[in-house]
């Protein structure tokens, strides 16, 4: 089976995955559940876990076109996805981002990432900032994989520019790519950001249709047609 160059990063192991809202709904996201999206870059047929270069660790979900979930509530007529795609096996860890917001967030003060915040909730601890004006943070041992919680959906939209531009350390690298940041304003009460991933993006905060699917995917469920996932 071929799969597309399409992924999304996030918790598998849910069963009732929560919806990431857009920062015109809310703005800082539940403890433990930021997800992301990447770039396929090998074929598999189950939802074994699949190395990736950035580090995180991929299932593939398969069985494109499935049906949406039918029946009460707000999923109602959600969960159909018309392409394979990948979800991240765990939550990004404290070690994931630890190495993202030192990478934003220690360079001098007239050169810092906008829009990238320190999460409320994780595992690492502030340290020495190389750069003047920077901030820094290390990750005591055995915190490495702890969840982390309150991060906010623009901070996650960067984290996507930075995956997708090959985690580069120069300023464009944090400001497109999956997400244009310069569609980030407020108007009226409410925001102009780009709530959808630009064409060809690599990594990607998922849809509620890929959340959904991913939690129920089954790769050894079986059809009448002798087909298998779903």
């Amino acid at each position: 089976m071929t799969i597309s160059s399409r992924v999304a990063l996030t918790c598998v192991a849910r069963r009732s995955p929560p919806v990431l809202q857009s920062p015109s709904r809310a703005r800082t996201l539940p403890a433990a559940l930021v997800a992301i999206a990447a770039a396929i870059l090998s074929t598999f047929t189950t939802a074994q876990a699949q190395p990736d270069p950035s580090g995180i660790d991929f299932v593939t979900i398969g069985a494109p076109g499935n049906a949406a979930w039918q029946g009460p509530g707000y999923n109602n007529g959600k969960g159909s996805v018309s392409y394979d795609f990948r979800m991240g096996q765990y939550e990004v860890t404290t070690a994931q981002w630890a190495e993202f917001f030192n990478a934003a967030l220690d360079r001098p003060t007239t050169d810092r990432i906008p829009f990238v915040s320190a999460p409320q909730v994780w595992g690492a601890q502030s340290t020495t900032p190389q750069a003047p004006g920077g901030r820094r943070w290390s990750v005591p041992t055995g915190n490495q994989m702890r969840a982390v919680g309150g991060i906010t959906w623009r901070t996650t939209a960067v984290f996507c520019n930075w995956l997708h531009n090959g985690k580069g350390t120069s300023r464009e690298a944090f400001l497109d790519g999956a997400y244009d940041v310069s569609t980030f304003a407020g108007q009226g009460g409410g925001f102009l950001d780009q709530l959808t991933r630009s064409p060809g993006a690599q990594y990607w905060i998922p849809s509620t249709d890929e959340w959904l699917k991913a939690a129920h995917y089954d790769p050894a469920k079986q059809h009448s047609d002798g087909s298998l996932g779903g």
